[in-house]
């Protein structure tokens, strides 16, 4: 029997609604990514609810790392600096690790299932200040993007949605489940975990699902039509409610059906490497998604912008090696300095983009990447890539 959108969707709420009421309930659940991701799960469990026995029982069944999932105002009020600033080398998971940290009093050395308990809990308290906590510690803070899930489709996200949902303080603990042998657990593993310990699994793709019925984080605020070397084509501006970042794309077709096949491109902004680089970089790259719009008959190019806007310049810098060079045509511009391939895409952008695919009516489309890349959380937000195009090859 095919399965509808109505009764996917149906199943995704309930997985949530069951996730949601354990977690009220201060039982566990474990969170998975989707399958074109890491497809490992995360034990969670709401911070509020927090006991040495959770925390043992992360560390003895699911062997990960420990951490503190919370909003972005929770990292404010301790004033917790980042444990890398954005111009050094960073995960390409982007996981917003800050400084360690441990309660400064009522713990001993701090590592015990108790202490770190208690470190927990007195910095998840409204009332406790920065002079509270020391660092560095055994309990690590993430901090979340201020959109969840719609801006990012990670764990970190994901758990603080959910005890959000939950009608919870805006923080959870959460571990990484491994198996015996300390490799990942996959699906298949995390099925089995989830029946022996009696714990609901829920997807970060059903927690977008179920959070683009109710929100979203972009509007459209202007379209015209603009007029490129490559002909005439519609223009939409969408600004992203949280950060008041604008986007813009590029549109040919009037309209897309559900089955329609999209070609799509999705360009991350680079002003110095689009605009003054002299080699295979940005500006060959706009080219293409304007040569692609001229060659389609239904196609979407998009352009984001830096989350928030106000970091394009510094990372384009950082990003060309020197500016001077790349203008020059020295070296290889685009380069990251020591690296030897392109930075991906600012993961913070997928959910960004992805919601403006759907507003535009985009649900199946061919992308075309300039590198190979795994595209996280798509499905959540109903879109299904029938094929990859890598550009040039």
């Amino acid at each position: 029997m095919t399965v509808t959108t109505s009764e996917t969707q149906e199943k995704a709420i309930s997985r949530v609604l069951h996730a949601i009421d354990a977690i009220r309930a201060g039982q566990m659940v474990i969170m998975v990514d989707d399958e074109d991701r890491e497809n490992e799960g995360d034990l969670v469990f709401a911070a509020e609810h927090v006991s040495a026995d959770k925390i043992n029982f992360m560390a003895r069944e699911a062997r990960g790392l420990v951490c503190l999932a919370v909003a972005p105002a929770v990292i404010d009020r301790l004033k917790l600096p980042m444990m890398t600033d954005t111009g050094k080398q960073v995960s390409t998971k982007s996981t917003a690790f800050t400084v360690s940290i441990e309660a400064r009093h009522g713990v001993s050395t701090g590592i015990s299932a108790a202490d770190r308990a208690e470190t927990i809990r007195v910095a998840i308290d409204e009332k406790s200040t920065p002079d509270d906590i020391v660092v560095p510690g055994h309990v690590f803070p993430l901090k979340a993007k201020s959109g969840g899930v719609l801006e990012r489709s990670g764990h970190t996200e994901g758990s603080v949605d959910l005890v959000r949902l939950a009608g919870l303080k805006p923080a959870a603990v959460i571990c990484e489940i491994m198996k015996d042998d300390g490799t990942m657990a996959r699906m298949p593993d995390l099925e089995v975990f989830s029946r022996r310990h009696n714990m609901p699994v829920v997807s970060i793709a059903d927690l977008i699902e179920f959070r683009l019925l109710r929100d979203s984080l972009v509007e459209e605020v202007a379209r015209s039509q603009v007029e490129t070397p490559a002909g005439v084509f519609g223009a939409r501006c969408f600004r992203n409610v949280v950060d008041g970042a604008q986007h813009f794309a590029l549109v040919k077709g009037e309209s897309f059906h559900a089955d329609q096949v999209v070609e799509v491109r999705v360009h991350r902004q680079r002003p110095l490497i689009d605009v003054f680089s002299s080699r295979e970089t940005g500006r060959k790259l706009v080219d293409y998604g304007l040569n692609l719009l001229k060659s389609s008959d239904h196609c979407v190019v998009l352009y984001l912008s830096h989350p928030g806007g106000s970091q394009a310049f510094s990372d384009d810098t950082l990003e060309m090696r020197p500016v001077a060079d790349a203008i020059a045509g020295n070296g290889t511009p685009g380069l990251a300095q020591g690296g030897n391939k392109w930075r991906a895409m600012d993961p913070r952008l997928y959910g960004i983009g992805a919601q403006i695919l759907r507003q535009l009516g985009v649900r199946r489309m061919r992308i075309h990447v300039s590198t190979p890349r795994s595209l996280k959380g798509l499905a959540g937000f109903g879109l299904e890539i029938v094929d990859s195009v890598v550009i040039g090859h």
